[in-house]
């Protein structure tokens, strides 16, 4: 007689990604541990974020490496 293991199927947790930051922080100062993401990484990403959208105000991009992306004539 062989013993067969019990399988489930579980669905993902379905949390949007500021939500798992945010508990995934809240976790690391719980355990008195280092965050996944850093206060350097997230106002970095903040940064990027605001110059992404201010390019999206002005309707242009400075710096955009195009090489070898062949864009339609607008």
């Amino acid at each position: 007689m062989s013993i067969q293991p019990l399988t489930m199927d579980l669905p993902p947790e379905q949390l949007d990604p500021l939500t798992a930051e945010l508990s995934s922080f809240l976790e690391a100062v719980r355990m008195n541990k280092q965050p996944v993401v850093d206060g350097a990484a997230g106002s970095s990403a903040v940064e990027a974020a605001q110059r992404i959208v201010q390019a999206i105000h002005d309707h242009h991009w400075k710096n955009l490496n195009t090489a070898g992306i062949a864009f339609p004539p607008v």
